[in-house]
């Protein structure tokens, strides 16, 4: 949408500006008018920054990246405003914030499409952010502020991101039908969320079965998320603990609430034990995924037998870059066999003169 260069030249003059009025108002001490030339030289460095970065960030999806910059445009405008005090300052203030960061999450889940784990990820995030930004402006710019509006904000936001993990990998994985359980137990936590905010009540069951549904929800993106890396046989016996001992201290806790157990009972020591095997498990895992990640990236391949000869007559091509076409992972691939780290979709490579 614009050039980077003039972001980032942009944002270096206006923080010489902004030192410089700084130093004027300590000397002057005229702190009115020359602070708020300050505030806005600060102001256009850092929106001059934002859309530099999205620029760069983002440039493979023009439509992101055209969101992110409308975003820190708006944000820029409506903080202009507020540190003029042209109209009203909440408002104004209020609504850069929503706009810089509905706008930023909508893009990046937007640019997230072009991932085909990330895909309905990616939609989901663009539209719930996209919905509770409209919904906090509705309700900042109504005549009272209407906290019901606000809230369902809130709401959508929370839940609907429950509901973007769930989806993490569909499309590429159909062996894990057991995500729907979170989807629909995020869906549920939405619609009794939204019916506690329009009846205005908030009763205890409410409370109870929000708190189940949360927990269902942790619970599945827990398991994806320990789930969502090829690991060797070997690493993959702690995963399964991991995951049980997580199902069992959320099915206990629900257990505690629901019958209001409270005082010294043996449910409530089993679910200390199991949430203390749950967090140490855990951990380990993470520790575990992140190593063999960490591990697989510099060598992403099996190297077939007639390899050598193509090094021997194109060393200078021994390595290449090559985004997967299933997940669209950009890995460094040596010529030969190989196979996606991320996916496991394998494909061979040969250089040809």
């Amino acid at each position: 949408m614009f050039d980077q260069k003039v972001f980032f030249k942009l944002m270096l003059w206006s923080l010489a500006v902004a030192a410089v009025m700084g130093v004027m108002a300590v000397l002057t001490a005229s702190f009115d008018v020359v602070g708020r030339v300050m505030a806005t030289a600060l102001l256009t460095s850092v929106a001059a920054a934002f859309l530099w970065q999205a620029a760069t960030r983002l440039e493979q999806t023009p439509v992101a990246v055209n969101m992110a910059q409308v975003g820190a445009l708006l944000f820029y405008l409506f903080a202009l405003c507020g540190i003029w005090q042209i109209g009203n300052e909440g408002k104004m203030w209020g609504t850069s914030i929503i706009c810089l960061g509905c706008l930023t999450v909508s893009a990046s889940g937007w640019a997230m499409r072009r991932q085909s784990n990330y895909r309905y990820t990616g939609l989901m995030t663009a539209a719930a952010s996209i919905a509770s930004g409209l919904l906090w402006l509705i309700g900042i710019w109504s005549n009272s502020f209407d906290s019901k509006i606000a809230m369902t904000g809130f709401a959508i936001a929370g839940w609907s991101a429950g509901v973007a993990v769930c989806l993490m990998g569909l499309g590429t994985n159909s062996v894990r039908h057991w995500r729907w359980i979170g989807v629909g137990a995020a869906t549920c936590g939405l619609l009794v969320s939204e019916y506690a905010i329009i009846q205005h009540i908030a009763p205890n069951w409410i409370d109870k079965w929000l708190f189940v549904m949360g927990s269902t929800t942790a619970v599945v993106i827990h398991a994806l998320l320990c789930y969502g890396s090829r690991l060797a046989p070997k690493m993959l016996a702690i995963r399964p603990v991991a995951v049980i001992s997580t199902i069992i201290t959320a099915l206990l806790a629900d257990i505690i609430l629901l019958l209001d157990l409270s005082g010294d009972h043996f449910i409530l020591r089993i679910t200390i034990a199991a949430a203390i095997v749950a967090s140490t498990s855990t951990i380990a895992t993470a520790f575990i995924i992140q190593r063999h990640r960490k591990h697989s990236r510099p060598e992403l391949i099996t190297q077939s037998e007639g390899a050598e000869d193509a090094y021997e007559n194109f060393g200078e091509f021994q390595t290449l870059r090559v985004e997967c076409p299933q997940c669209t992972q950009l890995n460094p691939v040596r010529v030969g066999s190989a196979s996606c780290p991320q996916c496991g979709l394998r494909f061979k490579i040969e250089v040809f003169r």
